[in-house]
């Protein structure tokens, strides 16, 4: 799991923090080399930054080889750059990772970004059509980017299953 607070051990280095838990070293070293945090693998997580931090944490989660990775809010608490930096290095890892990912946010661009299916809830319950509501009302808008576009520009087109009517485009 991967918290929006970067839930890592203080007196551990950073390398200590990814191995915890993980079965083969070999491969915490690898994720630490793909997310670029390497050369901090002596470092306390104190002493780096927010987006270090959370990169820290991705390469934790994924080091124990999880049955499923819950992402809550991972980039939440970042800044717009690395923010969008990571999501683009989650999205190019996603489809190489053999578990599928539940990704928590209430970023619709990240969602719509990352995500091969959204699932909007709305007050505790699955609301299907307020994503159909949401792509209606604000197409042109912009905030709508397509997924295929890594400058967020463009339109999006979307698929949209609605369990009692069937696909909706």
């Amino acid at each position: 799991m991967v918290f929006q607070d970067f839930a890592l051990f203080p007196h551990c280095s950073v390398f200590k923090n990814v191995c915890f838990a993980a079965r083969d070293r070999s491969l915490a070293e690898e994720l630490m080399k793909r997310f670029g945090i390497w050369h901090l693998k002596d470092t306390r997580p104190q002493s780096i930054s927010g987006g270090e931090r959370q990169r820290t944490a991705i390469s934790q989660a994924l080091a124990r080889e999880p049955e499923v990775l819950l992402m809550d809010e991972p980039f939440s608490a970042l800044d717009p750059i690395t923010r969008r930096k990571l999501r683009m290095a989650v999205a190019d890892m996603k489809g190489e990772l053999p578990v599928p990912i539940i990704h928590v946010t209430h970023d619709i661009r990240e969602a719509l970004f990352l995500g091969d299916e959204i699932v909007p809830v709305v007050s505790g319950k699955i609301f299907h059509k307020w994503l159909l509501q949401f792509m209606l009302t604000t197409r042109g808008a912009g905030i709508c980017p397509d997924r295929t576009d890594r400058e967020n520009q463009g339109d999006i087109e979307l698929e949209i299953f609605e369990t009692r009517k069937g696909w909706i485009r």
